[in-house]
């Protein structure tokens, strides 16, 4: 025998197709955006994201074990690891290819791993960011195109991107630096500062790339064009031609941002990662750079604290990012581990900063997860 049916208020951006609304959904005047009882599909759930709208009651089976929706959330975070691990095998076979004398023509696995990536970021954009944290040493090339290539499709679905704009922009972003497979692997890996000459070599992949891509013949002209300008800066100070904004692809302009910031984020061997929060306030304070529009599409759904970010609240309790608020970047959803002695708590709890609850509560620093006994993976 069925349950009985209730509400859950569930966070929009743990939203996944196939949930039943289970109240009317209104806009800020009281007018029916959509009817409750309502399936709600992709195009439905990135509307209301668009629309700012930060959570929806859905129905439930009231006694659904916690055990049985952990395990649901748990399914889900497996089959988004599956989609990474996909996407970052197709760019190995493909950048792999290229460095040992062969031609791009693997334009079908491409189009498909992308398709798949982009189910995945309309699906819950909080599962494909925490996945953007995963880092290796050895395949930094291939983990930060397809890193790139989910945050940029994150900025895609802020910006009101349908499915087939998402699908351009995501093979686009993956591609993005297949010219460097053509630029000497010391170069791009060398440990410290290179020397003018060795920059003007790096320099050189976006041509490689854009002559690359067109040989795929099954791949847009947009991914051209991501792959050629994406160093390409507002206002001017970018390369191969230093045009600015309104020149630039959209695409180029998305790529971007989602580039410079996942490279910050990124351990390499002759530096240390920064920590989001640093990564985020180093894109904002290079704002001149970067398109206007993107960065508050980016800003939307990073925050500027973004999750995985450990900060320390004024109470001096210590806690661990783990949802932001579209229209609060100050404000994200927190899980609090450790009290204001230090100790570990024995069961953390969730506060959301946007609520009224917790208006004396806020962000006083963010800290290093390595100066704590945490492992992040566990705690997301």
């Amino acid at each position: 025998m069925r349950g009985i049916m209730k509400g859950k208020r569930i966070k929009i951006g743990e939203v996944i197709p196939g949930m039943k609304l289970a109240a009317p959904i209104l806009d800020y005047l009281g007018r029916e955006l959509i009817k409750g009882g309502v399936v709600l599909k992709d195009n439905l759930i990135v509307k209301l994201k668009v629309r700012g709208v930060p959570e929806v009651l859905i129905m439930t089976e009231e006694g659904e074990p916690e055990e049985e929706k952990k395990k649901k959330v748990d399914r889900l975070e497996v089959l988004f690891k599956q989609t990474h691990n996909k996407a970052i095998e197709c760019t190995r076979r493909v950048m792999q290819n290229l460095e040992t004398g062969g031609t791009p023509d693997e334009e079908e696995e491409v189009k498909n791993v992308v398709k798949e990536m982009v189910s995945r970021a309309i699906s819950s954009q909080n599962i494909l960011t925490n996945l953007v944290y995963l880092k290796s040493y050895d395949n930094y090339l291939y983990t930060h195109s397809v890193n790139t290539c989910a945050l940029s499709l994150i900025i895609g679905i802020y910006l009101d991107y349908s499915r087939e704009r998402l699908f351009e922009l995501g093979v686009g972003s993956l591609l993005h630096d297949l010219g460097m497979t053509k630029v000497p692997r010391e170069l791009y890996d060398h440990p410290g500062a290179v020397t003018t000459e060795q920059f003007e070599a790096i320099k050189k992949h976006t041509l490689y790339g854009r002559n690359l891509i067109k040989q795929m013949k099954e791949i847009s002209s947009s991914a051209i064009a991501v792959a050629y300008q994406h160093h390409e800066r507002a206002d001017g100070s970018g390369y191969p031609r230093g045009i600015t904004n309104l020149q630039i692809h959209q695409f180029a302009r998305i790529v971007a941002v989602s580039d410079v910031y996942e490279a910050l984020i990124s351990a390499r061997r002759y530096r240390r990662e920064r920590i989001p929060a640093e990564a985020m306030r180093t894109v904002l304070g290079e704002g001149n750079l970067f398109d206007s529009r993107v960065v508050r599409a980016f800003l939307g759904h990073m925050s500027i604290y973004p999750v995985r970010s450990v900060v320390v609240l004024n109470n001096e309790e210590i806690g661990l990012v783990i949802g932001t608020r579209r229209n609060f970047p100050f404000r994200p959803q927190i899980k609090v581990i450790f009290d204001s002695e230090g100790n570990r708590l024995e069961s953390a709890k969730l506060i959301d900063l946007s609520e009224s609850e917790y208006t004396s509560l806020y962000i006083a620093k963010t800290i290093d997860e390595k100066t704590l006994d945490l492992d992040l993976s566990e705690e997301l």
